[in-house]
């Protein structure tokens, strides 16, 4: 598997946590229109079936975050949604393009938007678990919201310290070379 990669038979994408990180964008991509967009768009072009997703999840897992996106005590929750919709989204459009292109020039982005994701997902993660509303969660909803909040925290959380990795040898790379380059000029 490891030569199909190198040989670049799969597009240009060079790593499998690079397709890791592709098929996570698309996923989130999805997931932040259609469920957590839903309370900025007219219910009129909301479809049953997707109002109908949002309702089953929130009666699984009683997220005390998603009912109170839009109140005043929920501020920087909806700040978060709103970051995550005019921010993230386009990034994951971007970072999907660049990814299997294997440019290496997203990095930087794709590290800005790893910080953002999963330390707004660790916020929601705490608050949910342990805010105000969390003595009425049951152990089955304890479960659920950390089986929905997790993926959404760890893949963000690898991609922040695999970019910034990757970011900082391309760094010392150049550094190095300049060096070389101005010792050879001498």
């Amino acid at each position: 598997m490891h030569y199909a990669f190198e040989r670049g038979l799969y597009g240009k994408v060079r790593r499998p946590l690079d397709w890791l990180y592709i098929v996570f964008f698309a996923i989130h991509f999805l997931a932040s229109i259609l469920v957590d967009g839903q309370y900025f768009y007219p219910r009129s072009v909301v479809p049953a079936s997707l109002s109908q997703i949002k309702a089953d999840y929130i009666r699984d897992s009683a997220d005390p975050l998603l009912p109170r996106l839009g109140k005043p005590d929920a501020a920087w929750f909806t700040a978060a949604v709103v970051l995550e919709l005019v921010l993230q989204c386009p990034t994951f459009l971007v970072g999907i393009w660049c990814l299997f292109r294997n440019d290496r020039r997203v990095y930087p982005l794709l590290a800005a938007y790893a910080t953002l994701g999963s330390s707004s997902t660790l916020f929601c993660l705490v608050q949910a678990l342990h805010g105000p509303a969390s003595a009425a969660l049951t152990a089955a909803n304890r479960q659920s919201l950390a089986g929905a909040y997790g993926p959404f925290l760890a893949v963000p959380s690898v991609l922040m310290v695999d970019m910034i990795a990757r970011s900082t040898t391309i760094i010392a790379n150049t550094v190095s070379n300049e060096i070389d380059t101005a010792h050879k000029t001498k």
